[in-house]
């Protein structure tokens, strides 16, 4: 027995049981398990068949694996430094999920064949997404996806929701098949570009005013609930007009004109008819042969006073309820009329020494006033002068006579009514509105297109009231 001191690792204190026990402990050349640690320190390893690693394997060198086969957590690089895996040319397969915490930097092209879920995708290159089929999901619901560059879509784009715009947008083709709003914010909307045609396939509803800087062509049929043009709107169709429903223009409600209306041809109304005043070259007919029992009832109701130049020859029976006057008679005349000196009323006749005692003169309102100093109360007929103020469409004026709801009150204008407040004059047309018999007053209302509107100037008129 040859006896040997216990060094390093070996306990044995003889060369037999030495060498039995470095027998023992080491690891074979061709390859074997080591259940304890192994540091190499600075220097290298190399030439390494399979190795399987039970525990963790730390690395802090260059390290060049052919094949890597790890069933637990495997980190590489952790203290800093590039990790190469394969080479150039050689597939990287990755058969489990694969999943990087910080950013990917791809030098050429990333190819995914299956679904693919990224939580950010930043890059710097062309990149192309589902180029062989499938679906691509961006976000999720209720989360917003920005587009900070140009969105370029090639074919056509399907969105489920509403599509909101807060920019400048430019769509060479838009295809809804839903709802679409432009610029709900605000903002001009421009459609095509200058010279091309915009086609709407179906029916076009405007809420608001349409404004057109050219001209607005129409070929076929055309229905519109309203039209307003600041020009002069032209139909060239000629289709002649029989009756309410045929013509080249049919209006299914009423018409305001504010200014002249001219008639080529018969000028036919089939209703009632109701005109502030009515100018005729030719004879006017009314076919209407509805009977008048009052001053409010009858085939023509005017509600002023009527001016006849010429002969009036009356069918019926002449009532009149108020005071009428007429020229006296020459004694060799064998026409019937009534006396300047007469009044007739509910078909009595009255004389009377002076026409003048039943005729009240005013020219100043508040003096016209009853109990006033141009007031009378035996007058039959008053006549003055008034002005409008046009801080209202409505206007009251005392008659300066004792009036009833029988009473005529007609009205003259000494100075021009209108309103140029707007992009146009606008005519004003005052009628007699109504007639108070309890204060001795009657109204004036100017309107404008059938509508009660104030005139911006102040204008004058001559007034006559038969009682």
């Amino acid at each position: 027995e040859v006896v040997s001191t216990a060094t390093g690792a070996i306990v044995a204190t003889d060369v037999q049981s030495a060498i039995a026990e470095l027998e023992a402990e080491k690891l074979a050349l061709a390859g074997g398990t080591m259940t304890g640690d192994i540091s190499m320190g600075a220097n290298d390893i190399s030439n390494i068949g399979n190795a399987t690693i039970n525990g963790t394997l730390d690395v802090t060198g260059d390290t060049s694996i052919s094949t890597l086969d790890s069933s637990g957590a495997t980190s590489l690089a952790t203290n800093g430094g590039v990790v190469n895996i394969a080479s150039t040319g050689v597939m990287t397969t990755v058969k489990g999920t694969l999943n990087v915490d910080e950013a990917v930097t791809l030098d050429t092209t990333l190819d995914v064949t299956g679904d693919t879920s990224i939580s950010t995708l930043d890059s710097s290159g062309a990149t192309s997404l589902a180029t062989n089929g499938g679906v691509v999901n961006i976000a999720s619901t209720g989360v917003m996806t920005t587009v900070e560059g140009t969105l370029n879509v090639d074919e056509a784009v399907t969105l489920d929701t509403t599509l909101d715009v807060t920019g400048d947008t430019s769509i060479s083709t838009l295809d809804s098949s839903g709802a679409t709003s432009l610029a709900t914010s605000s903002g001009a909307v421009n459609i095509a570009s200058s010279g091309a045609i915009t086609t709407v396939k179906g029916t076009l509803n405007v809420d608001e005013a349409v404004t057109l800087v050219s001209t607005l062509d129409v070929t076929g049929a055309t229905s519109m609930a309203a039209i307003s043009s600041d020009g002069v709107v032209t139909l060239s169709d000629n289709t002649t007009s029989t009756s309410s429903t045929t013509g080249a223009l049919k209006v299914t409600g009423g018409v305001g004109i504010a200014e002249n209306l001219n008639v080529g041809g018969a000028f036919d109304v089939t209703g009632a008819a109701s005109m502030a005043a009515i100018s005729s070259d030719g004879v006017v007919t009314l076919s209407d042969n509805t009977t008048s029992t009052s001053i409010a009832t009858g085939a023509l109701k005017v509600t002023g006073g009527v001016g006849i130049a010429e002969n009036l020859n009356v069918g019926g029976t002449l009532n009149v309820t108020g005071a009428a006057t007429a020229e006296t008679p020459p004694a060799s005349s064998n026409s019937t009329r009534i006396a300047t000196t007469a009044f007739v009323a509910a078909g009595t006749a009255g004389t009377v020494t002076s026409i003048s005692d039943h005729i009240q003169s005013s020219s100043n309102n508040t003096n016209a006033a009853t109990s006033g100093s141009e007031y009378s109360a035996t007058a039959s007929i008053a006549s003055g002068s008034r002005t409008f103020d046009s801080s209202s469409a409505t206007n009251t004026y005392n008659a300066g006579i004792d009036i009833n709801s029988n009473s005529i009150v007609t009205i003259t204008l000494t100075s021009k009514a209108y309103n140029d407040s707007a992009f146009q004059d606008y005519d004003i047309q005052p009628v007699v509105s109504s007639i108070d018999a309890t204060n001795n007053t009657f109204i004036i209302t100017s309107y404008v297109l059938g509508v009660a509107y104030a005139p911006n100037h102040d204008f004058t008129f001559n007034f006559l009231i038969i009682k």
